[in-house]
């Protein structure tokens, strides 16, 4: 499963709150899932940007 594809599966359709994040993992790495977007880190510590949320908590095909 590509990484985008575990972000769809994950988190499509999941909105987070201000405050709060969900995660998830794609190999050794840690998704998050924060308003608007979700981060990865390989470290649980520093993260970066993976892919900005669309409209209706959806994600662009990848």
């Amino acid at each position: 499963m590509t990484q985008i594809a575990c972000v769809q599966t994950l988190f499509s359709g999941t909105c987070e709150r201000q405050g709060e994040a969900a995660y998830g993992r794609w190999g050794g790495q840690t998704l998050r899932l924060v308003p608007g977007r979700v981060e990865v880190s390989a470290d649980n510590r520093s993260f970066r940007l993976l892919v900005e949320q669309g409209p209706n908590c959806g994600f662009p095909a990848g």
